[in-house]
């Protein structure tokens, strides 16, 4: 059967898809992604991790080579010692020479007698390649007549136009203040203008600087504080401190390696968690505040993605300082510094040291993911954070303690059959947490909740042989306060100060767990993969059971699968509280 299409509907579904077409260029120029891709296909991608493409062979996969407990590798990708005898690398970016297609790689080295630890004497080179991938020939010295090249998180870039201090610039921190080298061209001479200067304290360390689209200078270091300046020196005035405790599940310590750029009408930066070997990705529409985590990984040694385009698999012990190498706005290739073993194991002189690789990299369909997520509305947040929150430890002199001022909460079942639901019964023993949260509300009405949501933040796995978990919550007594305690049991205790002894009645059927009882989803409890994950309870069923003109809530907590001791934030936390969201109709 044929279909016959009139003139007048085709002009009117033209007409439909040319609206459709304005109203999408409208949408995107409101969001400020004025340089969009054509290709407006969903993302193919779940997360940063999955933009990175299979590495080409540059030389030849080996195994009689150190460091071949990665894999089969090839040394000509990036910058090593192929003979481990001379140098260790570290750091590493690229820019390329427009004119002659070279490009030149700027990192930091030591003597590989040194061991790792020799990083804290490194100096800044450079090394060129006719190839992206390498392999990267040392150039040597950047500026041998100044400290004798003394250089480490050695950062380039290349400068706004009719900058005055010239065409190229390096900055250095962590074992030199944010000192700060310019050129005219990629082979230097280099030469040094002065330290950034920053109008209030401002800790040099892993110190990232890139140019904005408005032509002001913007840096980054470690602790996630942002500084923008109209000229390279500065004065940078500071425009947010420490950017991880503002965005709800990114984790605090352990950062380190900030690395920013501003591509497709965001910023975005990765930075990783060097304790769990897990990196995060972060966006922000104005590189100040506002930024989004988005979901997944950025980059872990566990994980299959630094693959050759014949499948072989690498998995570094370690994969530090990243940057990211751009084209035409887009990011086409990813360096990181890596090294086979933990950093304490790298002794000098045997079968292990550190090198630079280049990965390449998807940055068109990060454009997308990057997209979708910004898109998509942020999680409800505007839920009730914690009066009160606190926890009581069993076992020895912490059942006496008050440990209401923790920026954490630890939750350990009890294993047994006897002591009730999570072990609240025992007076003595060992191996059981509970943790307790008290909420305030007003003018409740349990006929008019349609849905009721607890919201936890994974804050740390202290061990246990099961790599998953679930929290289970009920309902708490609300005659209790937290205290101000920090965990010290020869504090004062006022009796209503949440301890082992003195703890809040735990309100549950244990002939009814399912209708007394809420447990949240499964989730993975690893450090390298969950650190910051959000931990979401259904507890309508709960909130639902309360009485009309109900004034206080309080909630127990605990992990379910038994001894395994995980931690989620407290109040404390401040933007990784946990949250009660209540959705009520008319």
């Amino acid at each position: 059967m044929k279909v016959r299409f009139s003139k007048k509907k085709l002009l009117v579904s033209s007409a439909i898809i040319l609206a459709a077409a304005v109203l999408m260029a409208a949408v995107f120029a409101i969001r400020g992604l004025e340089d969009m891709p054509d290709d407006t296909q969903p993302a193919s991608v779940s997360q940063f991790m999955d933009c990175f493409e299979p590495m080409p062979i540059v030389g030849e996969l080996r195994t009689d080579c150190w460091g071949s407990g990665v894999g089969p590798r090839d040394q000509s990708n990036g910058l090593e010692d192929s003979s481990n005898t001379y140098f260790c690398y570290w750091d590493g970016k690229i820019l390329k020479d427009k004119k002659s297609g070279t490009y030149y790689m700027f990192a930091s080295r030591w003597n590989e007698s040194a061991g790792h630890n020799g990083w804290f004497g490194s100096n800044a080179v450079y090394a060129t390649s006719d190839s992206l991938y390498g392999p990267y020939t040392d150039k040597g010295l950047l500026w041998p007549d100044d400290q004798g090249g003394k250089g480490h998180n050695v950062w380039p870039l290349e400068l706004k136009k009719h900058d005055p201090n010239g065409k190229y610039a390096i900055v250095v921190s962590e074992t030199r203040g944010g000192d700060v080298f310019v050129s005219d061209s990629l082979d230097g001479p280099w030469k040094n203008i002065g330290s950034l200067q920053v109008n209030e304290g401002y800790w040099q360390s892993n110190t990232c600087l890139i140019v904005r689209p408005d032509g002001r200078y913007e840096i980054i270091n470690r602790n996630g504080d942002i500084a923008i300046s109209d000229d390279l020196l500065g004065v940078y005035e500071v425009q947010t401190r420490n950017i991880w405790g503002q965005v709800r599940g990114m984790p605090t310590e352990c950062i380190e390696d900030a690395v920013m750029w501003y591509s497709d009408g965001l910023y975005h930066v990765t930075v990783n968690k060097w304790d769990s070997r897990n990196a995060y990705y972060l966006t922000s529409e104005n590189g100040i505040d506002g930024w989004k985590l988005n979901p997944g990984s950025a980059y872990q040694p566990d994980e299959d993605f630094l693959r050759y385009e014949d499948g072989t698999v690498n998995h570094w012990n370690k994969i530090e300082r990243p940057n990211v190498y751009i084209e035409d706005g887009v990011v086409k290739a990813m360096t990181f510094s890596v090294i086979d073993v933990p950093k304490d194991q790298e002794a000098g002189y045997d079968s292990h040291g550190s090198k630079v690789i280049v990965v390449p990299f998807d940055g068109e369909e990060l454009h997308r993911f990057a997209r979708e997520q910004w898109e998509i509305p942020a999680k409800v947040s505007e839920g009730k954070t914690p009066r009160e929150d606190t926890m009581a430890a069993l076992g020895g002199s912490s059942s006496a303690v008050n440990y209401g001022a923790r920026r954490y909460i630890e939750l350990q079942r009890y294993q047994g059959s006897d002591g009730g639901l999570f072990g609240e019964e025992l007076a003595q023993g060992s191996g059981s947490s509970i943790g307790f949260l008290m909420y305030k509300l007003s003018d409740f009405d349990p006929e008019k909740v349609e849905s009721a949501t607890l919201s936890l933040i994974l804050n740390d796995n202290f061990g246990g042989g099961s790599k998953t978990n679930r929290v289970i919550a009920v309902l708490a007594d609300t005659d209790w306060y937290e205290g101000g305690g920090s965990g010290d049991g020869g504090e004062f205790l006022d009796p209503k100060d949440v301890t082992w002894e003195h703890m809040p009645k735990l309100i549950y059927d244990p002939n009814d767990p399912d209708g007394t009882t809420a447990v949240s989803e499964e989730f993975a409890t690893e450090l390298s993969t969950d650190l910051g994950y959000e931990i979401t309870i259904d507890v309508t069923k709960l909130i639902k059971s309360l009485d009309p003109g109900t004034k206080t809530v309080a909630f127990a907590i605990c992990e379910a699968e038994g001894g395994q001791r995980i931690a989620v934030c407290s109040k404390e936390s401040g933007v990784n509280a946990p949250l009660l969201n209540i959705v009520t109709g008319s």
